[in-house]
């Protein structure tokens, strides 16, 4: 039969099977999409994927760079803003 010609309740339960069959697909994935995060997050260190840890650094350093960032930025802005 051409598509055209298929009964109403046919089309029906095609579609019905197809949206099962669609979603389904989605939950299995995302099952083993979990399975598979939770075997990595378990097995880290035997595949030899280290965590990634933030640099210890000085920390007036950065407040001082902060602190003159900060002091430029406002400089920029008040210029700017003044000649808008």
């Amino acid at each position: 039969m051409s598509p055209a010609k298929i009964p109403t309740e046919q089309t029906m339960r095609l579609s019905t099977l197809r949206t099962a069959l669609l979603f389904g697909s989605v939950f299995l994935a995302g099952v083993a999409v979990g399975l598979a995060s939770t075997l990595i997050g378990h097995f880290n260190r035997d595949l030899g994927v280290g965590t990634a840890f933030a640099q210890e650094s000085d920390r007036a350093a950065s407040y001082s760079l902060l602190a003159l960032f900060g002091f430029v930025f406002e400089c920029v802005r008040t210029e700017v803003a003044g000649r808008i």
